[in-house]
This record gives C-alpha cells, structure tokens and sequence, in this order.
C-alpha cells in the first residue's frame, strides 16, 4: 500500500472511533446531559489516561521493545516540548473543553474548539516555516461552514455576554491544540514511543490535580464508567491517537484539520445507523459543504512550499517533503531527521555534479540524494510519494536534503552554481506577512 494511502487509512480508522466515541457514550449513559461535572470529568480523564498509558507502552513494546521511546528521552529538548505537547493535547485541552462546554452548551463548545484549524494555518508559517495556499484556507471555511451546520442544528448560534468567558476558555482550548499539533508535526520522533509519552505525561499531570483536590475518594466506579475508562483508555487515546499523529505526520495539518471536521457528520450517520437518529433536511447542506472544502483541498494539496530563512538562489522554490519519510526505516534518515531537522527538496533543470554534491552535503552535515540516483535506503513507495507531492514529472529530478533546514538550504543555495533549479507554479500564497 502507498504511503499516502496507509496515511488516509489510518486517519480513516481513527475518525471512525471519534464518530463512534459519543454514539456509545450516549448509549451507555455517560453521555447523557449533567451526568459528568468538571471534578468527575478530570477524575475519568485521569484512569482514561492510566489505561492508555499501560495500552500505548504495550503497542510500543511490541513494536520496537520501546526503542523509539527509549530514543525520545537521549534528546532533553524534544523530550520536554514532547511532554508539553501531550500536555496540552490530552489533560489541558479536554480540561478547558470541559469547563468551556459547561458554561455555554455543546454546540459552541464544538464550534469554538474546532477554530484550531484556523489558528494552525495562521501560524504554520511562523511555527513550520510552510506557506499556506489562499485555496487552502477557502478549502477551510467549506469545512468549518459545514461543520458548523451541523453542531447548530441547522440555525445560528447565538452568544450572552455571560457565556463570553467561557468561549474565550474554549478559544484557549483550542489554542492548546493548536501548539500540540504544530509541535507533533515540527518534531520527528517515533509516533508510538510519543502517544506513550502523551499517555503517561498526562495521567501523571491529572493524578497531581487528584490527589491535589482530593478527588480520588469522591469517583464513583460504576458498569458505565468502567466501560467509558476501557473504551476511551484503548481505543481512543492509545490507538486512534496513534494513527491519527501518523496521518498529521504524514499528510500535514491543513489535509488533516480540513478531513477531521467531517467527524460530526460522521457520529450522526453513525447514529442512524445504530439507534435510529433522525436525518433531518439541514444534513444534506452540511455534506455538501464539508465535501466541497474536502475536494478543494486534496485539489491542490501538494508539498508545502518552505518558508527560506534568507534570500536564497533566484528562482529557487523549496519544499517541505518531510512527511515522506515520517515512518521510515532507514537508521541514517531517520536519524538525520530526529528533532527539528527536515526534509527539503527542490526540482532541477540541469545535469547533476554528484562529487559536488557529496562535498557540499558533507560541509553542511546533511544528507543529501537526488531523486535519479536515490539514498540506498529509500523505498520506492518514497520515491513515488515524492514525485506525487512535488508533482514531478517522469522526466524531471529533484534534489532532496535531510537534516538541519538552516544548514539544507545553505546546502542548495552553494550548490546553486552547478545545479540549475525549477521554479514552482504557485505563487497565490499566505504567508506571515499577509
């Protein structure tokens, strides 16, 4: 199976258990209006995390005995951001919802907290370093109006100056998931050693707030909440946020904020199915919203466009191809890859000088190939997912640097004399200076 495809799989399998999470919720009990206060709601959250913890540390072991795990603690830098991420993600983010959703109702609790797919392409430039395509955010508000039909029921939403404060709370989490996902998508580490991480970073974070609070005593242990602890613990937190970093890892935040916002549709078509949920006339404006934003974006989702630290090369057009190689199994990519390096890549004109290549890399401690004569270690499924996002043709080459971006560019702007680069054909671009 190609890589984007395993990719869209994946992101498939984990929107399916987010559709699916409120329908059983709902069924089992737990879901039902005023049965979970903030104080029970951290107290779940917390055994939620305790079980996904012991799933995801399992999930690791068996996948490399913890290896990639083991390899996030040798780096104290991306160790800490990766802990502040989980933080934010897990315990911070569905704290704030929690509190956020008590103090207005449920659909501008999920309205609001969705406004992260904006805040992401807002400051995926500062954050990535990548350009945003003007199309790309028209292909958002599709998918943000098409969501947004369907957690109103079809009418507006309207705000109290009471409620204010609680939308800003919601506003914060959505800017926690925001940063987590930046920082999952900037930092590259082994996906399931970091959903471990995630796991037991916030179980620790919320058993301080517990113990803190003196919640422990207070919960309630019932069929309900037992089942709602296993469900969420496994299936949500250890394997549906596994697949669902490796397709952000892979595809980008834009493809996947765009996608994910189907998920609401998804619960009430999963609804009807199982219980018999009405479907009501508004469903079909919602679809058809969600699938234009949907269209738009895979119409134009190519690699993003490299934000260059300097004024590079005249004509040079960089880009971010570092989900390619987001699951490799190459020692010497992976590690020219660990932390904050990336995967660059532009398209050449002209013949490669390939012991000038090697000198230059070498100077600049990169790793460096061109798509006609490729790294040992690159699969061919690579190779064709690069030629797919840079949209290469069968006659074209491209140059690929792997390490440092600073130090990767510094690599293809010095190599500029030699080599002769393509230009792209996309300049309506959002960039922070826009």
């Amino acid at each position: 199976m190609r890589i984007k495809d395993k990719a869209y799989v994946a992101l498939g399998i984990a929107m399916i258990e987010l559709a699916v999470t409120p329908v059983l919720l709902a069924v089992s009990g737990y879901g039902t209006s005023g049965h979970a206060v903030l104080s029970n709601t951290l107290s779940l959250l917390f055994y939620v995390f305790l079980v996904g913890s012991v799933s995801s540390l399992a999930i690791s072991f068996a996948k490399d005995r913890m290896h990639g795990l083991i390899g996030i603690f040798r780096n104290r830098s991306m160790l800490a951001l990766l802990i502040v991420a989980g933080l934010l993600n897990d315990a911070v983010s569905q704290a704030l919802l929690g509190i956020g959703s008590i103090g207005t109702n449920p659909g501008i609790g999920a309205i609001v907290f969705r406004t992260w797919i904006i805040m992401v392409a807002i400051l995926m430039p500062l954050v990535l370093r990548n350009k945003v395509t003007k199309i790309q955010l028209l292909a958002t508000m599709f998918g943000l109006a098409g969501a947004y039909v369907i957690v109103s029921n079809g009418t507006l939403l309207t705000i109290n100056m009471q409620e204010l404060p609680y939308v800003a709370i919601l506003l914060l989490s959505a800017l926690a998931v925001t940063f987590s996902t930046l920082i999952m998508k900037k930092y590259n580490a082994d996906t399931m050693g970091t959903i471990a991480l995630f796991n037991v970073s916030s179980a620790m974070f919320l058993g301080i707030f517990m113990l803190f609070f003196n919640h422990a005593s207070a919960f309630a242990f019932t069929p309900t909440t037992v089942f709602t602890i296993f469900f969420l613990g496994i299936v949500a937190y250890a394997v549906g946020t596994t697949l669902y970093f490796y397709s952000l890892r892979v595809l980008g935040p834009m493809i996947i904020g765009n996608i994910i916002l189907v998920v609401p549709f998804l619960t009430i078509f999963i609804s009807w199915f199982a219980i018999g949920t009405a479907i009501k006339p508004y469903y079909f404006i919602a679809a058809a919203l969600l699938s234009v934003g949907i269209v738009i974006q895979q119409r134009f989702s190519k690699a993003p466009e490299h934000i260059k630290s300097k004024a590079g090369a005249p004509g040079m057009t960089i880009f971010d191809i570092s989900g390619v190689f987001a699951d490799t199994k190459s020692l010497a990519i992976s590690s020219s890859m660990m932390g904050d390096k990336r995967a660059l890549c532009v398209k050449l004109s002209g013949a490669v000088d390939y012991d000038r290549l090697n000198q230059v890399s070498g100077k600049y401690g990169c790793l460096a190939f061109t798509t006609d004569r490729l790294h040992e270690e690159v699969t061919g499924d690579e190779l064709d997912f690069i030629r797919d996002i840079t949209g290469l043709s069968s006659g074209e080459t491209a140059l690929v640097g792997v390490g440092k971006a600073d130090m990767v560019e510094r690599a293809f702007e010095e190599l500029h004399g030699s080599m002769q680069y393509g230009t792209s054909e996309e300049s309506n671009v959002y960039t922070k200076s826009e």
